[in-house]
């Protein structure tokens, strides 16, 4: 539970500072849609102890579920706005523009650049070095590391919130 709550303070924070600087979505949106994006997998973790076997076997074996259903599910009856579930949903696709161009890329980036990965699945990482080089061309040099840079201190002040 914990390295889920890092991994979605990391995932909150960048997306953040990704959409004030690159995306210009709104921050706090995007701050939200980070904060909520494995709703799914908090709500997996909160019912293992009733539900033994549930998080049994591979993340695949169970992670569509889990996340698309159980996910939605979640998302829906706390009237997540569509345009955060929309985000949120794009993740499990996997689908995004280099550099990011909406909440849904955002986030992607987001998730992908997290130092801290999700305990529930395999981050395949897909921001190469070559996409860094992507959206540094296309925002100005240096982007990519400043954006890590700036995002460390909104983790740190998210993840003492969080963990509390």
């Amino acid at each position: 539970m914990a390295q889920l709550w890092q991994h979605t303070a990391h995932v909150a924070a960048l997306a953040q500072v990704i959409a004030r600087r690159i995306t210009r979505v709104d921050p706090e949106t995007a701050m939200f849609a980070g904060i909520v994006h494995e709703v799914g997998g908090f709500y997996l973790l909160s019912r293992a102890a009733e539900f033994p076997g549930i998080l049994d076997g591979e993340p695949d074996d169970w992670l569509e579920f889990g996340e698309q259903q159980i996910g939605r599910g979640v998302l829906t009856k706390l009237a997540i706005p569509e345009t955060v579930m929309n985000a949120v949903e794009s993740l499990w696709i996997g689908m995004r523009a280099l550099p990011p161009e909406n909440l849904g890329d955002t986030l992607l980036l987001a998730n992908d650049l997290s130092p801290v990965p999700s305990p529930l699945h395999e981050s395949p990482g897909a921001t190469t070095a070559l996409a860094a080089r992507t959206i540094d061309c296309d925002v100005g040099e240096g982007t990519l590391s400043s954006i890590m840079a700036e995002s460390a201190a909104e983790v740190q002040s998210l993840l003492a919130v969080l963990m509390m």
